[in-house]
């Protein structure tokens, strides 16, 4: 639930299994065209206890038209409004509808709106240069993944710490998936 707070993606949509009784506490999907799943995992997260698998179950491609790619600016402001929904609801806020979230975020000062354009712009390319380093185009890779780190160092340092972190807390039973951690190690 905590990743999930901090906008970072936890859990593949794609290979969920929730009872329908939560499903249906929770109160389903938005209407938003993106960010739906998202939302849903914070509200299942607060109503019930989400959990991951220690194997993969889902692989998935990324390239530059997919909507990890193409589509990352608008999933990336959907995944923001989604976790300000969820932390307003643990305050006893009232909600934001979509178009006031984005009034509140376009009167941010001029720097941190840059700021958030410029870390998008890695997050984009450390998920295509995934992409082709696993898909056999290591030099381009390691370009793009360069690039990003260049871009966002604070998003780099992260994802190391993060992967440290799983290293040491999977023992020998982590090489089966290592390679396979794609999603974990994307986000």
């Amino acid at each position: 639930m905590s990743a999930l707070m901090a906008g970072r993606h936890a859990m593949a949509h794609a290979s969920i299994m929730i009872r329908t009784n939560i499903l249906r506490e929770a109160n389903g999907y938005w209407s938003l065209p993106f960010g739906e799943e998202y939302d849903l995992m914070l509200r299942i997260g607060e109503v019930a206890e989400l959990a991951n698998l220690d194997c993969v179950l889902l692989h998935y491609r990324v390239h530059e038209a997919s909507m990890n790619g193409s589509g990352m600016r608008q999933m990336r402001i959907s995944v923001a409004y989604a976790c300000e929904l969820a932390r307003r609801r643990q305050s006893g806020l009232p909600a934001l509808s979509f178009d006031e979230y984005l009034a509140q975020r376009d009167a941010r000062p001029w720097w941190r709106r840059i700021a958030e354009t410029i870390e998008l712009h890695a997050r984009c390319q450390y998920r295509v240069g995934l992409a082709e380093l696993y898909g056999g185009h290591r030099l381009r890779g390691s370009a793009r993944l360069a690039w990003a780190a260049a871009c966002s160092p604070q998003l780099t340092v992260e994802r190391i710490a993060r992967r440290r972190v799983a290293a040491a807390s999977t023992a020998p039973a982590a090489s089966h998936r290592d390679g396979d951690q794609s999603f974990r190690s994307i986000c």
